[in-house]
């Protein structure tokens, strides 16, 4: 197919994949972001293993494993160390060729930026309009600058405002728990493991994201307004919510700079179809914002990238091009977006770890059958 000009609203990390995807394929890309500079910032994210089967599609996957932390298992488990469900990473590696990676988010950014120039990514460039004409896309900044190109992605996150220019609504519903997220020092004798932990309306999980740093999240069930209370001490409050629960969560909480930890509510909505119009398309939580109980929203996004990419050309129209990669994704982010809300509301539960201590093997959260669909991914 002929090389294409386009425009990808928002350098997040499916914005950044998605740009990756294209140019790989010699479509030429230009990346409008509204931030004055790209930082490493925010805390950990975990890669699974559908992710990096779609950066392998990409070729950064050696990359970003450089610069993460390959993970063995993953284990949920009762808040005083009971072990509820594993899921056997290492097999599953094997089974799909693929591994799962603990990462800073910052890290993960900049990895994936190695691979596009960058006079193809525009700073201070925040999006106020677009408008369709002669075939043509047409973004116009709030600084009067004017972008064209053939198509138009937006890969501006939860609050996109090219879903807004969509007439998509960017509301969304409060799950009903907040959390707590840091990073601090590794512990020498923590092993490669992702854990979470579950307890009343509450849990605690752990990802190692290299050889010397450890991500930590910590949730709770409690009503929106509570966001607007100042805690004097956060590492006291957090610290009192997990008491007496197992190793090493006291340790990690204490050993973390109370200055680093930043709170969220946790929100989703349902999704909308088709996510685009004409010649403009959404990806990644602009499309499909989900809760991180599956660790799946940067996959996802991941796998919109591929998915779109191999979409272009296999119609000779390019608005049905965009329309058939809508409708390859739509079931399956909706999924994704389903099992993570559902895990959300049973894991914070009034008794929820001995719900799934005593759940059988099929029924307990994670178990083996869920994880084989999210893995499976095919392009």
């Amino acid at each position: 197919m002929r090389k294409l000009d386009i425009i990808i609203v928002g350098a997040g990390l499916g914005g950044l994949a998605s740009a990756i995807a294209l140019q790989n394929l010699g479509h030429r890309i230009t990346v409008l972001e509204k931030a004055k500079e790209l930082k490493e910032v925010g805390a950990g994210i975990t890669v699974q293993i559908n992710g990096m089967k779609a950066l392998q599609k990409l070729g950064v996957d050696q990359e970003v494993i450089k610069q993460g932390q390959l993970i063995q298992q993953a284990g949920i488990y009762s808040w005083d160390g009971q072990e509820i469900s594993i899921d056997p990473i290492d097999e599953l590696t094997e089974y799909f060729n693929a591994p799962c990676v603990g990462i800073h988010r910052g890290r993960l950014q900049q990895a994936l930026l190695k691979y596009i120039p960058e006079d193809k990514i525009r700073l201070k460039q925040k999006v106020d309009n677009f408008i369709e004409k002669d075939q043509k896309v047409h973004v116009i900044t709030e600084d009067g600058t004017e972008y064209i190109g053939d198509f138009l992605i937006g890969a501006d996150g939860v609050h996109s405002k090219v879903r807004t220019l969509l007439n998509h609504s960017n509301d969304h519903v409060y799950a009903g728990y907040s959390i707590w997220r840091a990073i601090c020092k590794r512990p020498a004798n923590l092993n490669s493991n992702i854990s979470v932990s579950w307890g009343d309306e509450r849990r605690f999980g752990i990802v190692p994201i290299s050889s010397t740093e450890v991500y930590w999240f910590a949730t709770n069930k409690t009503p929106s307004e509570d966001f607007n209370t100042e805690y004097e001490d956060i590492l006291h409050h957090i610290s009192s919510l997990f008491e007496g629960w197992h190793d090493p969560i006291q340790t990690l909480i204490q050993s973390t700079d109370a200055k680093a930890i930043t709170r969220t509510r946790i929100a989703d909505r349902d999704m909308f179809f088709p996510w685009g119009i004409g010649n403009v398309t959404l990806l990644g939580d602009a499309a499909h914002m989900m809760t991180p109980n599956l660790g799946q929203g940067c996959c996802q996004s991941f796998e919109d990238a591929v998915v779109l990419a191999n979409c272009l050309g296999s119609t000779e129209n390019l608005e049905l091009d965009l329309r058939e990669y809508e409708n390859r994704r739509h079931s399956r982010a909706e999924d994704t977006v389903h099992l993570a809300r559902a895990i959300g509301i049973r894991g914070h539960k009034s008794g929820a770890w001995k719900e799934a201590l005593n759940a059988k093997d099929d029924e307990k959260p994670l178990n083996i059958q869920d994880r084989y669909w999210l893995y499976d991914f095919i392009a």
